[in-house]
C-alpha cells in the first residue's frame, strides 16, 4: 500500500529526528509511534515527515519497532513483547539525547494511530516507561487489544507448525525473513476472522499480558493510577479505515449496495442479521474489482456475457487459491509449492487490477453481476490441511476453469488493446498450469 524503506539486515531499530533549531532548547518534542496491526508499518513513511511541526517549534521523532512475529510472537525460551521494548528503548534514547537537538525530554508527547494508539496506552500501564512521558495523544486505538498468554501459546504454536519448526525463538530465528512474514500474515488470517475456530479474541500478534515486560492488564493498571501523572487526549479518525482503501484505489469500488451485502454476510456469520441489517437477500454487490473472500461456486461461461463471466471465475478462482493456500500452509510438505501458490495469487490480483483498468473496453465493469456475498461460503473450507497433491488439483482445476473463461471472452473482444492484455494473462495462466503439474 506505501512504499516501504527496506534496510536490510538486523539494523532495524532507527529514529528519525526534526528539529527547528539544533542550538535551541527547552523546545517540545512529539514522538510519534506508527500504527499498522503490529505487523507492518515503518516510522519513515512519507506522511510522517515531521517538517510542519519542525516549522512549528516542535522536535518531531518518528520510531521503528519489531514487528509480527519478530516483536510480538510470545515463545517459552525469549522475553516476551519485544516490539513493546524497542518503543521503550528509543523513549529512553529520546530522554537521554534529545537536549542535543534542541528539545526538553521533560515535555515529551507520544501520539500514535490505531496499533500505534494502542501502544501508547500499553506503555502508560507500563512500569518501564514510567517517566519517558508527560502526555499522550491516542487515535483510533485503545487498550483493550492485548493477548493472554494461553491465546498467544496458540498463535505460537500455529506458526510454528505451518514452517515445520519448533516453537522456539532458536528454531525461528534459522526461518528467512520473508517467509516468517508471509507465514505470520497468513496465521493472522486465519485467526482475526470473526467466524475462524482458532480466534484468539483480537489481533494474532500484539502485547501480551505476560506477568513480566507487562505485569496486568493496561485498562486495570490504569484503573489503579498507573498513568496517573500522564495527561491523555483520546479520540479516533473518522475515516479510519479509508486508509486502506483511498491509496489503493479501491474506494471507487465501494458503493451503498456493496456496503449492505458485506454487512449482511457479517451478520449472518456472527449469528443472523441484526435489526435492520441485510440477509442473504441483499441487492447485488456491486463493486468494480475483486474482492479479496468472497467464495462463489463453480460458474460454467455465460454465452451471452463472456466478459462478465471471466470477472466473476477470476474473483472465484483468487477465493479457491486464497483457500487452499492457506490450508497448504498447516502441513507444509514442499516449500517450491508455497512459493508457486504465493506468486499464483499475487499475480490473479494483478490480473484481476487489469482487467478493471480495461472494463470500458471489455464493455462490462468487473463483478458488477456477482450476487450478493451474503450467505455464501467457499467452494472448499479446508477445515485441515491440504497435501501437494490436492493443491495440484484443486489449482489445476481452477486454472483450467479460468483459461476457458478466458478464451472466450478473448474469442468476442476486437479491440486490439485489450486483445494484446488478455492475451498477457494467458499466457501467464500457463505458465503457472505447468508450474503446478511440474512440482
Amino acid at each position: 500500500m506505501f512504499p516501504e524503506v527496506v534496510i536490510p539486515g538486523e539494523e532495524c531499530l532507527n529514529l528519525n529526528v526534526w528539529t527547528p533549531d539544533p542550538g535551541g532548547s527547552g523546545l517540545p518534542v512529539l514522538v510519534w509511534i506508527h500504527g499498522g496491526m503490529f505487523r507492518k508499518g515503518f516510522g519513515s513513511e512519507a506522511s510522517y515527515r515531521g517538517t510542519s511541526f519542525a516549522r512549528d517549534g516542535v522536535v518531531c521523532v518518528t520510531i521503528n519497532y519489531r514487528l509480527a512475529a519478530e516483536g510480538f510472537l510470545c515463545l517459552d525460551d525469549s522475553t516476551a513483547n519485544l516490539g513493546l521494548l524497542d518503543q521503550v528503548a528509543a523513549l529512553e534514547w529520546v530522554r537521554g539525547n534529545i537536549a542535543a537537538f534542541g528539545g526538553d525530554p521533560g515535555k515529551v508527547t507520544v501520539a500514535g494511530q490505531s496499533a500505534g494508539a494502542m501502544s501508547i496506552v500499553t506503555l502508560m500501564a507500563m512500569s518501564r516507561a514510567r517517566g519517558l512521558f508527560r502526555q499522550a495523544v491516542t487515535q483510533s486505538g485503545a487498550a483493550a487489544a492485548t493477548l493472554t498468554t494461553g491465546a498467544a501459546a496458540r498463535v505460537a504454536s500455529m506458526l510454528a507448525q505451518s514452517l515445520g519448526a519448533a516453537p522456539t525463538r532458536e528454531a525461528l530465528s534459522e526461518v528467512p525473513v520473508e517467509r516468517l512474514g508471509r507465514a505470520a500474515s497468513a496465521i493472522a488470517g486465519e485467526v482475526e476472522t470473526p467466524s475462524a475456530p482458532a480466534r484468539c479474541g483480537g489481533l494474532a500478534l500484539a502485547p501480551v499480558v505476560d506477568g513480566d515486560t507487562l505485569p496486568d492488564h493496561p485498562l486495570d493498571a490504569l484503573r489503579r493510577g498507573a498513568a496517573s501523572g500522564v495527561r491523555l487526549l483520546a479520540g479516533w479518525n473518522r475515516d479510519d479505515v479509508r486508509i486502506g482503501l483511498v491509496p489503493t484505489g479501491m474506494i471507487d469500488m465501494v458503493d451503498e449496495p456493496a456496503l449492505t451485502a458485506v454487512s449482511g454476510a457479517r451478520c449472518q456469520r456472527q449469528g443472523g442479521p441484526a435489526r435492520g441489517m441485510a440477509s442473504s437477500s441483499s441487492p447485488a454487490l456491486r463493486v468494480r474489482g475483486p474482492p479479496t473472500r468472497i467464495g462463489a461456486g463453480v460458474s460454467q461461461p455465460r454465452r451471452d456475457d463472456p466478459a462478465a463471466a471471466l470477472n466473476r471465475v477470476l474473483s472465484e478462482v483468487i477465493d479457491a487459491v486464497l483457500d487452499v493456500r492457506q490450508a497448504h500452509r498447516r502441513v507444509p510438505e514442499t516449500h517450491a509449492l508455497h512459493a508457486v501458490l504465493d506468486q499464483l495469487f499475487d499475480d490473479l490480483r494483478a490480473w484481476a487490477r487489469l482487467l478493471a483498468d480495461v472494463d470500458e473496453a471489455l464493455g462490462v465493469s468487473p463483478l458488477a453481476k456477482m450476487p450478493t456475498a451474503a450467505g455464501r461460503t467457499p467452494p472448499h473450507s479446508w477445515h485441515g490441511a491440504a497435501s501437494d497433491e490436492e493443491v495440484r488439483r484443486v489449482g489445476g482445476e481452477h486454472l483450467d476453469r479460468l483459461r476457458q473463461h478466458l478464451a472466450a471472452a478473448l474469442a468476442e473482444q476486437h479491440d486490439d488493446k485489450v486483445r494484446a492484455e488478455l492475451a498477457e494473462v494467458q499466457r501467464g495462466l500457463l505458465v503457472h498450469r505447468r508450474a503446478l503439474s511440474e512440482l
